[in-house]
């Protein structure tokens, strides 16, 4: 039997289109991780890649819980960059630092002191609602409240570093570096970085795409 408003949704009312609002956002956010997080642990190589079963699943795990609390960051910045440019202003897009870059407190705090402070009202908003709703706005308004905290964290280096030995947030060419990083490496004199901690005895050998470097074994 259907409510008598099946068509409700908003802050205080739910019916069949709210749930399946919620189902259809949660799907769109959680199902490209979820269907990623299967087809590694279906394969052992692609398990052993990223530094065995338990320190995957443990990164992933972690990595899920940041992006909660960065993802309302991130979107609230893109939107200001819309917001901008409907109004006429041209959105400078700089390039990006390659090398490595800690981000200080101070300039962490002048660029997103007001997200923060956004974050803040947001928060005692959610407390004077209750309930549901407020329940489901905190993790918004915790992500913008941190997000000085959270640029200056994410761009230590000493805390990359930590990660790596610890076997956390590992890719394939952290185990077993590609010939052309190695090449790169002794070319700059860079130094070669500690090989990651792995929960597989068992080592890989890096080898080539298919097709790749055919002509030279023939």
């Amino acid at each position: 039997m259907l409510p008598d408003r099946p068509l409700a949704y908003g802050l205080t009312e739910s019916g069949p289109v709210a749930w399946g609002l919620f189902a259809l956002c949660a799907a769109l956010i959680l199902l490209p991780r979820v269907l990623n997080l299967g087809r590694a642990l279906a394969e052992r190589e692609a398990r052993r890649s990223f530094g065995g079963t338990g320190r995957f699943l443990l990164g992933a795990g972690l990595e899920q819980a940041f992006w909660i609390l960065l993802g309302p960051v991130l979107a609230l910045i893109n939107a200001g960059f819309v917001l901008t440019t409907c109004l006429g202003r041209v959105v400078r897009w700089e390039a990006q630092p390659r090398a490595d870059r800690t981000v200080p407190w101070s300039e962490a705090w002048r660029r997103l002191g007001w997200v923060t402070g956004l974050g803040c009202l947001l928060m005692l908003a959610s407390l004077a609602v209750g309930g549901w709703f407020g329940l489901w706005l905190f993790p918004t308004a915790l992500g913008l409240v941190l997000a000085p905290a959270l640029a200056c964290l994410s761009s230590r280096i000493d805390l990359g570093l930590a990660s790596r030995r610890l076997g956390l947030f590992l890719t394939g060419d952290d185990i077993v570096s590609a010939p052309e990083l190695i090449d790169l490496r002794q070319f700059t004199g860079a130094p070669t970085p500690a090989p990651a901690k792995t929960h597989d005895p068992e080592p890989i050998a890096w080898a080539p795409p298919d097709g790749v470097g055919a002509e030279e074994r023939s």
